[in-house]
């Protein structure tokens, strides 16, 4: 197959692609009808060609904006997304300063192909990528330029082994272990009823001692009592960095409630859709 880059046109006149834009060219394919969650997988990438010094959006201009690629010949058939992306690096030296170039198409794939390739080749949009990437955030001014290390996850190509896949043996060892660690959580669970009810022995012997002494008010202030010591601190490592929108204590119970939204606003704020 091939993905053709154009600018303005398909004319032969096209300029394809800003001179400045230097970067990889990348092929993704997901078997969904949505491409949502963990589901792409890299076919095809292209980056730095150190022998010819020519990155792939060069080329892209040298060859009318043509650029080819196979598809893996044993993936199930099935209705798949194709994900083709440019990525440009003129500016990829401060942070979120690399452009991202995407289409997307549809298409069926036929035939006898068995793989489905697994969890070490998929990824999400957004989530592939991490703005901190080395070949996210890159120099591409560098003289002599290094080898480009290609963002994303390694390419599937016919006969790579695909991971979600497992053996017999590999069954059956997972049968085994799962009945052990199922005989092990019978053994936790008898532990644990004893512990509970010698817990609630001293718990009785507890109470009958102190109906047996003078009650002695508890100091105002709620970082006194028994379940509110260390109040503030308590709201700090249970919200950690999302904050929280209570944080009070009454009569020894403390109340807390973590704000979840603080922190997935701020992420979210902070990171291009395509990544």
């Amino acid at each position: 197959m091939a993905m053709i880059w154009h600018h303005n046109n398909n004319q032969a006149s096209d300029d394809i692609i800003a001179d400045s834009h230097k970067g990889p060219c990348l092929v993704y394919m997901a078997k969904s009808d949505t491409g949502r969650g963990t589901v792409w997988f890299k076919i095809a990438e292209e980056g730095y060609n150190t022998a010819t010094k020519e990155w792939c959006a060069t080329r892209l201009r040298n060859t009318q904006g043509k650029w080819e690629f196979t598809l893996p010949t044993d993936i199930s058939p099935g209705n798949y997304l194709l994900r083709m992306e440019l990525i440009a690096l003129h500016d990829g030296t401060q942070m979120y300063g690399s452009q991202p170039y995407v289409s997307c198409a549809e298409l069926t794939v036929t035939g006898s192909g068995t793989v489905n390739p697994g969890s070490d080749f998929l990824v999400s949009f957004p989530g592939a990528y991490s703005h901190t990437d080395a070949g996210i955030l890159y120099n591409v001014y560098q003289n002599p330029q290094p080898a480009y290390p290609i963002p994303g996850p390694k390419v599937y190509k016919s006969g790579a082994a695909p991971t979600n896949q497992q053996t017999s043996a590999q069954q059956t060892s997972n049968q085994q272990t799962s009945q052990q660690t199922s005989n092990q959580q019978t053994s936790n669970q008898q532990t644990s009823n004893q512990q509970t009810s010698q817990q609630t022995s001293n718990r009785l012997t507890s109470q009958q001692t102190s109906n047996q002494q003078t009650s002695t008010p508890a100091t105002s202030g709620g970082n006194n009592n028994n379940g509110c010591a260390n109040i503030i601190d308590q709201c700090k490592t249970l919200c950690g960095d999302k904050g929280f929108d209570t944080c009070q204590c009454a009569n020894g119970n403390p109340t807390i409630k973590c704000n979840p939204a603080a922190e997935t606003s701020a992420a979210s704020s902070l990171r291009p859709f395509w990544f």
